[in-house]
């Protein structure tokens, strides 16, 4: 791997860290197009399961005890099995056509995001039409978005999409909401790691970068914790999402 190579590679895993712990929605959707600019998309993908476990780790540390357990008993198994899934259409989709389809998740989740942002801007909720709290939602529901989040994360580490869409459902505080998106993507990550290692797209040597990249993650998934707590969460994730989009587009048309 070449020194641009290796600088593109640190910036996107230590961004991504920072995403991750301090919004909890779209650390693998940015991770992934910035890396297929260096690596082919295939690889890009793999090499972000290990970084992205690693930032897993240390947002278990930073949000311990801050998730919902009775979201997540649901939620993890059928995200496993989304998993196994993912790596299955993995093996047999053409790179081109897979490195297009990352580009198109990315623009089509940051442009959903930022015209929501938008939208709430311009028509806030009364106090009668806000989200309440749900602590049950059902389980067919549950096993749904679980197994949708795991296959969305397999395939283009956009599973924080498909799981945003299903606690977004309620008010559930901030901390807890990334709290329960950090445990649910560390158990699945975790398995990704052996899915991608079956079928060839992530080796030893991936495993090895990452290992000397650790420092970086670790101090992305701290300063992310940190920025959740003093940083307006509108501004800071409306920003990550004008980035995704750019390097949506941009994969997309290098196809």
């Amino acid at each position: 791997m070449g020194f641009n190579e290796l600088i593109v590679l640190a910036t996107a895993v230590t961004v991504s860290a920072v995403i991750g712990n301090g919004v909890g929605i779209g650390s693998g959707i940015f991770l992934v197009p910035v890396l297929t600019m260096v690596l082919p998309s295939k690889l890009a993908l793999g090499i972000g399961a290990p970084a992205m476990l690693i930032s897993d780790i240390v947002g278990l540390r930073s949000y311990w005890r801050e998730w919902e357990i009775h979201e997540l008993k649901r939620l993890v198994p059928m995200g496993i099995l989304g998993v196994f899934s993912g790596g299955y259409l993995i093996d047999v989709i053409p790179s081109r056509y897979f490195q297009f389809g990352i580009g198109i998740v990315a623009v089509g989740f940051a442009s959903f995001q930022l015209y929501k942002s938008v939208k709430s801007r311009r028509e806030p909720l009364k106090a009668s039409d806000k989200p309440h709290c749900a602590p049950s939602r059902g389980w067919g529901r549950s096993v749904f978005f679980g197994y949708l989040s795991g296959l969305a994360s397999t395939m283009a580490h956009a599973g924080g999409m498909v799981m945003s869409m299903y606690m977004l459902q309620t008010d559930t505080p901030k901390r807890r909401f990334v709290g329960t998106y950090v445990i649910f993507f560390f158990a699945t990550n975790l398995i990704k790691l052996f899915t991608y290692s079956r079928i060839g797209i992530l080796s030893g040597d991936m495993l090895a970068w990452m290992a000397t990249l650790t420092p970086l993650i670790i101090c992305g998934g701290f300063l992310g914790n940190f920025l959740n707590n003093r940083i307006p969460q509108e501004l800071f994730r409306n920003l990550i999402m004008v980035f995704i989009l750019a390097i949506g587009l941009w994969v997309a048309s290098t196809a």
